[in-house]
């Protein structure tokens, strides 16, 4: 899978997010409190990074639109 640069930071919160996972079922400790907290601030900068992605192409379009 190719990762752009601007997609490398929410790519890293999840492999965290796997990892603690991971850690959770071999060693039997709960920690379904802390996952449940980095999926949520992973959801919110994944929206946040692709909303702000969109509009920029949004007013790319419409700048070509007005131009062509």
């Amino acid at each position: 899978m190719i990762v752009l640069d601007f997609e490398k930071p929410l790519m890293e919160m999840q492999e965290k997010i796997k990892e603690l996972k991971k850690i959770s079922l071999e060693s039997g400790m709960d920690l379904n409190k802390e996952i449940e907290t980095f999926e949520q601030q992973a959801n919110d900068y994944k929206k946040e990074l692709y909303s702000n992605r969109f509009k920029n192409y949004k007013s790319q379009d419409i700048r070509n639109d007005l131009i062509f």
